[in-house]
C-alpha cells in the first residue's frame, strides 16, 4: 500500500492542500493517519476517496452533500453522471488509482473496456492519452515513482503495438513515408508508438526507429530510407538547455525534410522553430496533417 504527503494528494485530485485540510476540519472527508515519530500521511483508500470527492465536486455537488454521503452513495452518483455520458475524467481517475495500487488486472480491464466501448483510436484519444498527460505531470512532481509509470506504460505500449500490427497496408500514390524516432537517450516511447499507429492507419509507410536513436544512426537511416517527415518527441532529453540546439541541427542537417517535434521539452515553452520544423501540440495536429 502507497503512503502519500498532502502534497502528493494536492497533485493527483486538483485540490489545493489547504482546501484539504478544512476538508478534514470542518467535513471528516479523508483523516490523515500518523508516524511514530507523528507525521501525517494518507494511503491508497485516501487517494481513492479524494479523487471521488474532487469527481463530484467538479460536477456540481456541494462539500457539504458529498460529507454525508457513505462511499457506495459517492460511487452510485458517479455512475450516473457517467450515464450522461460525462465519463472521461472518472476513466482516467479509475486508470489513476489501478495504477497507485499496481492492480494490473484492473488496469488491464479498464483500457481493455474502454478500447471496446470507444474503438482503439477514440480510446485513445479521449482517455488513454489524457491519462498519460495526466501521469506525465504526477511524475515530474514525484507524486508517483517510476515503478507507477512503467507498468500501466507497458500495457498501454502492448495495446499499441497489436492495433497497429493488425493494419492491413494499403499504400497508394498519395501515400507519404514517416521516420518515426526518439533522441538519444529518450525512452518515452508511448506518444510515437501512436504516432505510428496513426500514420499507418492512414495509409502512409512509417519507418519506426523507436528510442535512444544515436545522431550518426539517424542520419544513416534518412540517407537510405529517404522519407518525406521526420516526426520526433522530446520529454526528457535532451536537456532543456539543449533542446533548441538538437532541434536547430535537425532542421539544418535535413533542410529538405518536413520535421514534426512534440513532447514537454517543446510543448511547455517557447522556443523558435527553424522553417522547416513544427511543433505538434497534440494529435489532433498530427492527424490534421495525416489527412491532408
Amino acid at each position: 500500500m502507497g503512503t502519500y504527503q498532502i502534497k502528493d494528494l494536492e497533485e493527483l485530485s486538483g485540490i489545493k492542500a489547504h482546501t484539504i485540510r478544512v476538508w478534514e476540519q470542518r467535513y471528516k472527508i479523508i483523516q490523515p493517519k500518523r508516524t511514530a515519530t507523528n507525521i501525517r500521511y494518507y494511503n491508497d483508500e485516501d487517494v481513492r476517496l479524494l479523487l471521488n470527492v474532487a469527481y463530484l465536486c467538479k460536477h456540481r455537488y456541494r462539500i457539504s452533500k458529498i460529507s454525508q454521503m457513505s462511499y457506495e452513495e459517492m460511487v452510485d452518483n458517479i455512475m450516473a453522471i457517467s450515464k450522461r455520458g460525462e465519463t472521461i475524467e472518472h476513466r482516467v481517475n479509475e486508470m489513476t488509482v489501478a495504477m497507485l495500487e499496481f492492480d494490473v488486472d484492473k488496469f488491464e480491464h479498464l483500457i481493455t473496456d474502454c478500447i471496446n466501448q470507444m474503438g482503439f483510436e477514440n480510446g485513445m484519444l479521449q482517455i488513454v492519452i489524457p491519462f498519460l498527460k495526466k501521469i506525465g505531470v504526477l511524475w515530474l512532481t514525484k507524486a508517483i515513482n517510476p515503478a507507477n509509470e512503467h507498468y500501466v506504460s507497458n500495457i498501454i505500449r502492448k495495446k499499441i503495438v497489436v492495433a497497429t500490427d493488425s493494419i492491413a497496408e494499403d499504400y497508394h500514390a498519395e501515400s507519404k513515408k514517416f521516420l518515426l524516432f526518439l533522441p538519444e537517450h529518450e525512452l518515452h516511447e508511448i506518444t510515437l508508438l501512436f504516432a505510428n499507429y496513426l500514420a499507418k492507419s492512414r495509409n502512409h509507410q512509417t519507418v519506426y526507429l523507436g528510442q535512444n536513436v544515436p545522431y550518426t544512426d539517424l542520419k544513416t537511416v534518412v540517407e537510405k530510407t529517404n522519407p518525406d517527415f521526420l516526426v520526433t518527441s522530446m520529454t526528457t532529453h535532451p536537456s532543456a538547455d539543449h533542446a533548441l540546439g538538437y532541434i536547430q541541427l535537425l532542421g539544418s542537417e535535413f533542410p529538405d525534410k518536413k520535421i514534426f517535434v512534440s513532447g514537454q521539452r517543446v510543448v511547455s515553452v517557447y522556443l523558435p522553430m527553424p522553417a522547416n520544423v513544427r511543433r505538434l501540440d497534440d494529435f489532433a495536429d498530427l492527424i490534421e496533417i495525416l489527412e491532408a
